[in-house]
């Protein structure tokens, strides 16, 4: 697949994930809003996919994927983009009957979505957040491994996967564009917690591995850290699919081979 194919299949599946049918009933202003404060390849599509099955937290959804931007002004006929008209937007479209409205974001795309704005207004924007629900893993270079993989097939999900041509390809074994990809995660995390610590803000945690071995109690102290009180919903099935092969595992073993090898130089 090329990269032109890549970013197509990217801006196929953001015209979905932005189209009305995944709105909600139109309802009065969210009276409680959450951030899930992710980094690449966190766990964060897992977690948002199974709050939103709840029907109790919004449709929380990387807003300021710049595809997902791109996205809302074709779907609403508007010619340019202007960031307070689409956070009002999608408070009014992707808010639940509670009146709960989440998101999930890198905090660099927020500082890219906020670029030109006002000074302060990253600041004031994260304030208007009543919960942030931090998700990180603690197997890195697991994480770091399939970043690099999606960042070379374009394959994020599952969903991508379904959509894209047959042909596998083929990924050959970089240690550079691995390490790369660790150093923007653990910068990813970094930046978050700067930005947390600077607000006074304690976040809740979730660690992914957690996550995936008990999705029950653990979304359940999610929604109690959201502050949603409501426990009557039967746990979602998620609507994505782990993709599961022996290639990531057989890129993390070649990385640490390579770290052996170095280190023995």
């Amino acid at each position: 697949m090329l990269p032109t194919k890549q970013f197509e299949l990217r801006r196929k599946v953001a015209m979905l994930n932005m189209s009305p049918e995944k709105d909600v009933a139109r309802t009065e202003r969210a009276e409680r809003r959450y951030m899930i404060c992710s980094t690449p390849r966190s766990g964060s599509t897992l977690l948002a996919d199974l709050l939103q099955g709840t029907g109790l937290a919004g449709v929380p959804m990387e807003y300021f994927n710049d595809v997902n931007m791109e996205a809302h002004c074709r779907h609403r006929g508007v010619a340019q983009f202007e960031i307070h008209r689409y956070l009002a937007d999608l408070d009014a479209r992707r808010t639940t009957p509670n009146h709960v409205f989440g998101m999930k974001a890198h905090y660099g795309q927020i500082l890219h979505a906020f670029k030109g704005s006002k000074a302060g207004s990253v600041d004031r924007f994260l304030r208007s957040y009543d919960s942030f629900i931090v998700i990180e893993r603690r197997d890195k270079l697991g994480q770091a491994v399939s970043y690099f993989r999606a960042l070379r097939t374009g394959r994020w999900t599952s969903q991508h996967a379904a959509m894209a041509d047959e042909q596998e390809i083929k990924l050959t074994f970089d240690a550079t564009g691995i390490t790369s990809a660790l150093h923007a995660i653990l910068s990813t995390e970094a930046a978050w917690k700067e930005a947390l610590w600077k607000l006074g803000i304690r976040p809740h945690v979730v660690v992914y591995e957690d996550l995936a071995a008990n999705q029950g109690p653990v979304l359940e102290g999610v929604l109690s850290a959201i502050g949603i009180t409501e426990r009557n919903f039967t746990l979602p099935a998620p609507r994505i699919e782990r993709q599961r092969d022996t290639i990531n595992a057989d890129l993390a073993k070649a990385y640490i081979d390579f770290l052996s090898q170095a280190r023995a130089r």
